[in-house]
């Protein structure tokens, strides 16, 4: 934007904490309340391990709805090719070790997108201030000074 000042990395962190939590809270109590009605079981390894493969289904529908297919593709025959062929035999696209990269990587370029089309108005509104501001024979005022009021209204 041309600000000099952005908040501080503590407030940016404790602002993706929150929206995290907010995200991913629906898919935090299905999880709960699945663990909850096998919480009587017992403390037994077993238990533990049935509580935790029932728990991890709203997680997976959740990482398989909000990754993209070609991803989920390419992870997967990039894992069928580094797997035993025994394990590669037995591997689906809706394993945690092809979902989890195929989330991430799908995040990645959502929000690497998200980013350029936010910046794209902003160079161009820069480029056009510089521009008038030149052809005025305004070379001592500071574009950014003309242009952050702007980019503040466009945003």
């Amino acid at each position: 934007i041309g600000v000099q000042q952005v908040p501080p990395n503590v407030v940016l962190n404790g602002l993706a904490l929150v929206m995290s939590v907010y995200v991913m809270y629906p898919v935090g109590t299905e999880m709960g309340a699945r663990m909850q009605g096998l919480k009587d079981i017992g403390g037994s390894t077993q238990s533990m391990l049935k509580a935790a493969d029932s728990a991890k289904e709203p997680l997976r529908e959740f990482l398989v709805k909000h990754s993209r297919p070609l991803e989920r593709g390419f992870f997967m025959k990039t894992a069928q090719k580094a797997l035993k062929p025994e394990q590669a035999a037995t591997l689906t696209d809706r394993d945690f070790l092809v979902i989890v990269p195929a989330f991430t990587v799908s995040e990645l370029s959502v929000a690497f997108e998200i980013g350029f089309l936010i910046f794209l108005p902003f160079l161009v509104i820069d480029l056009v201030i510089s521009n008038i501001l030149m052809a005025m024979g305004m070379m001592m005022l500071s574009p950014t000074t003309v242009s952050m009021p702007l980019k503040l209204l466009l945003f």
